[in-house]
């Protein structure tokens, strides 16, 4: 037998096909009536068992009782200073009561900004109405005060979570 005659006599392989699956058909299971579950009969406190007494001691007193004396809102002992300890969270810059005193004069000639001041807030109603009445109060605060230029524009502030924030510079 020839090398050549074996080969032939073995069929070639046919490739197969995949078939395509369409959606099989599901037999619903057939749903069995559930059970009523009545409500439970109400308990009722009346006429069963002994009134449980009770000491005076026990006895929560009245309001009328407990009013001694006002309290007062102000410490009498640390008048000297007239500081609040007491600071709002995020309410302002720590140099909001403070005067800046600058060596350089201010131009009322209208030439040339020698200082410049930063407001920012949220983007939201109450902010920016807060902000809009610290740039009055600012502007009112000193007759000196001559506006040369103002910018502003809106940007990303990092704290707890970045959120735009609208930034005002003002040179005066």
């Amino acid at each position: 037998m020839s090398p050549e005659s074996s080969n032939s006599a073995q069929p070639e392989p046919v490739p197969v096909q995949p078939k395509p699956v369409g959606p099989q058909p599901i037999e619903p299971e057939p749903i069995a009536p559930q059970p009523v579950q009545s409500e439970p009969e109400p308990v009722s406190l009346e006429g069963e068992g002994e009134p449980v007494p009770v000491a005076p001691s026990e006895v929560a007193p009245a309001v009328e009782d407990d009013v001694d004396e006002p309290i007062s809102l102000v410490d009498t002992e640390d008048e000297g200073n007239g500081v609040s300890k007491i600071r709002a969270r995020g309410a302002g810059s720590p140099l909001d009561g403070q005067k800046m005193d600058f060596a350089r004069p201010l131009n009322k000639t209208g030439t040339g900004a020698t200082r410049c001041r930063l407001f920012h807030c949220r983007i939201a109603l109450a902010p920016l109405e807060h902000m809009q009445t610290s740039i009055n109060e600012w502007l009112d605060s000193d007759e000196n005060l001559e506006v040369k230029h103002v910018g502003h524009l809106i940007g990303i502030m990092e704290g707890k979570s970045p959120e735009p924030n609208l930034i005002v510079m003002a040179w005066y």
